[in-house]
C-alpha cells in the first residue's frame, strides 16, 4: 500500500524545508524503515506544496513506524531548533492512503 503526503510549505522558507527534509527527515526517516518512492514539489512561487509517496507493507506497520518518527528525540529537536530560529516551514501537513485497485498497473508492481 502506498501513502501520499502533502505538505503546504511557506515559500519564503523553501530552502530551509528542503534543506531539513533532505538531510534530516530522509535520514531518520530510513532508520525507521520508511520507503520514499518518489517526491515532487507542485505549484507555483507563491503557494508552494511539497508531495512524496510512501511504500508500506501494511497499515500496522505505517502506523507504528510514523509513531516512532514523530517520537524521535533528533527529529524533535531538529523541529524545535528550526521553529526558533526561523518559523516552522511547513503550514500544513495531509496524508491519505492509497490501495491500488485490481486493474491499476501499479497493483502487479512490486516497489523495492
Amino acid at each position: 500500500m502506498y501513502q501520499l503526503r502533502i505538505y503546504k510549505v511557506n515559500p519564503e522558507k523553501r530552502e530551509a524545508f528542503h534543506d531539513r527534509f533532505k538531510n534530516h527527515a530522509m535520514r531518520i526517516m530510513k532508520k525507521y524503515k520508511f520507503n520514499i518512492v518518489g517526491m515532487w514539489e507542485v505549484g507555483a512561487e507563491s503557494e508552494m506544496e511539497f508531495v512524496y509517496i510512501l511504500d508500506w507493507s501494511n497499515t500496522e506497520t505505517m502506523e507504528r513506524q510514523w509513531k516512532a518518527f514523530l517520537a524521535d528525540q533528533e527529529w524533535i529537536d531538529i523541529k524545535k531548533k528550526m521553529d526558533l530560529d526561523i518559523g516552522e516551514p511547513v503550514l500544513q501537513a495531509t496524508g491519505r492512503v492509497l490501495k491500488a485497485i485490481d486493474y491499476s498497473p501499479l497493483s502487479t508492481i512490486q516497489v523495492p
